[in-house]
């Protein structure tokens, strides 16, 4: 016997909801759907993405060389007692962090502007598709 709730439900196509495990061909249905949707949201932003990967391989290039240029500052000024070495390794030092800096900056201000781009789109998305549908819906 149906209840209420059951009958209520019904015309909405929530019933089909109970089931706990999606079949493996739904579940690669929505996965393709998934990343079709996704591509297409990114796509228009392709070089914004690159331009944000090559700001981590900027940043990441910066902060790697800090400790390598540490060492040849240990090792070839201070070892040496050359104080135009060491100050050459400072200043190059604080280049590298400096670079580091600006292109993590640079990684959170593109990236972010990415994502609030996507998130719009998406909502833009969404609010045609609720428009379309019907008021019995």
């Amino acid at each position: 016997m149906a209840t209420a709730t059951d009958q209520r439900d019904a015309w909405r196509g929530v019933a089909a909801e109970d089931v706990d495990e999606p079949t493996a061909e739904v579940n690669a249905l929505l996965r393709r759907r998934s990343r079709t949707l996704l591509g297409s949201l990114i796509r228009p932003h392709r070089w914004k993405l690159a331009a944000a990967a090559g700001l981590i391989l900027a940043r990441t290039a910066g902060t790697l060389l800090i400790p390598f240029l540490v060492g040849r500052a240990i090792d070839r000024g201070i070892a040496v007692g050359s104080f135009q070495v060491l100050l050459g390794h400072v200043l190059a030092v604080a280049l590298a962090a400096a670079v580091a800096a600006v292109a993590s900056w640079g990684f959170l201000r593109v990236a972010g502007g990415v994502g609030q781009d996507v998130l719009y789109e998406l909502r833009i998305r969404v609010y045609g598709h609720v428009q379309h549908l019907s008021l019995s819906f």
